[in-house]
């Protein structure tokens, strides 16, 4: 567990470096940009810079193609951390002799999670990168104060912007995200839950068939139904499992949903940004920072919510497989139903 997350820590750090860059040299670019065409600090912002006639394809292009790399770091160190976290799983998962079938159901199952899970972390790691960013400007505006007056209003400028811009892209990831992968994991519940009402059916009829029998000795009547009680356990604790999966992906809802929720405040933070940058008070920026700063502390939940990858173990009994010594003998998986269905004959 400390493992991981250093790990997440470590791609964490990476993203945010990259990202930071890229952000700056889209603040450089169009503040040095500045000094050949007659344009305002906020006519400088990626909103409205694209849609001025008199600025250059060029330079609009560059600004078009920043966002979307902003996009594709947020993307690929998301992928690196999943990745990262999956690989213990899939290499237990590789020691396992599943049959065919078994094999589709476990990689079904886990492909949906891990999907899941992808798309809520590059939802955390977005927020992460915007609060520590936010943490690194406000640092460096203070520590800036007293070196050379036009060069301290020339940082000042380029950081006003850069809260504007992400804040920006905060706001757009955000209006633009929609969880992915929890439409196959709630096929496989279904056709999982399906095959659990078939096979209780089954359990009851045996049930009422052996005390409709008055040739079997009660001997076997009790050994019989002792065997069906025992599948019957193993079908609620398949639910059981899922009630556990499903709370956990409800927490993801929960913190989707909390994030959405900051967006009026946001969209306010950047209106506020844009408004500022032309007057260009120290006082302002900072009070700008610090409301975002507040505003994540208020969702700093989020950050706590896992999905963290399933066991081969767990992974088995979601899917109604028998999970007898698979952790100690990575013996061949067979469907419960299957085996029911022997034990009945």
């Amino acid at each position: 567990m400390f493992f991981r997350r250093k790990s997440r820590d470590y791609f964490l750090n990476k993203g945010e470096q990259h990202f930071k860059k890229e952000l700056s040299d889209q603040v450089d670019y169009v503040v040095n940009f500045q000094n050949k065409i007659e344009l305002t600090n906020s006519d400088i912002l990626s909103n409205n810079i694209l849609s001025k006639e008199s600025v250059p394809y060029k330079v609009k292009k560059y600004v078009s193609k920043n966002k979307e790399n902003l996009l594709k770091i947020i993307a690929g160190i998301a992928l690196t951390i999943e990745e990262n976290e999956y690989k213990s799983v899939e290499r237990a998962l590789e020691k396992i002799k599943f049959t065919k079938l078994d094999r589709k159901k476990i990689d079904n199952l886990l492909s949906a999670q891990k999907t899941l899970s992808l798309s809520f972390n590059s939802l955390k790691l977005t927020m992460d990168i915007f609060l520590n960013i936010n943490k690194r400007l406000k640092e460096g505006i203070e520590s800036s104060k007293n070196i050379d007056r036009d060069k301290h209003t020339k940082e000042l400028l380029k950081n006003s912007i850069l809260v504007y811009e992400l804040t920006g892209f905060v706001i757009n990831y955000i209006n633009s995200f929609g969880l992915n992968g929890i439409n196959d994991m709630e096929e496989i519940k279904a056709e999982v839950f399906a095959d659990i009402e078939q096979s209780r059916n089954k359990e009851n009829l045996l049930h009422d068939d052996l005390r409709s029998k008055k040739d079997v000795s009660s001997d076997i009547k009790e050994m019989t139904l002792r065997a069906s009680e025992d599948r019957l356990e193993a079908l609620n604790l398949i639910e059981r499992k899922w009630d556990e999966f499903n709370n956990k992906i409800e927490s993801i809802r929960n913190g989707v949903s909390a994030v959405k929720h900051l967006i009026p405040d946001l969209k306010v933070i950047q209106a506020n940004a844009e408004r500022q940058i032309d007057v260009l008070q120290l006082i302002f920026t900072m009070q700008i920072l610090e409301s975002n700063l507040k505003l994540l502390q208020g969702i700093a939940n989020i950050r706590e919510i896992e999905l963290a990858p399933l066991t081969p173990q767990d992974a088995a009994i979601l899917l109604g497989l028998d999970t007898q010594e698979i952790s100690l003998d990575a013996i061949p998986l067979t469907c419960v139903q299957d085996k029911k269905k022997a034990n009945v004959s």
